[in-house]
């Protein structure tokens, strides 16, 4: 089986270059560093700090 790679296409003013990656969480974890505070807050902010659904309101963490 031929093993897959995550490519990341970078463009800056001078130049352009591809980052690759062995899994898909490596790439998101670039990805989010590449992010300010503010922009990563607002992309979890749509999902339970607990459990990580974005069913909300979510119940996982209430003792009712």
């Amino acid at each position: 089986m031929k093993k897959a790679t995550i490519t990341v296409k970078i463009d800056t003013e001078n130049a352009q270059t591809n980052k690759a990656f062995t899994t898909i969480f490596d790439a998101i974890e670039y990805l989010l560093g590449q992010c300010t505070p503010d922009e990563r807050l607002d992309l979890f902010s749509d999902y339970c700090k607990y459990c990580g659904t974005d069913k909300l309101p979510c119940y996982c963490n209430r003792d009712e």
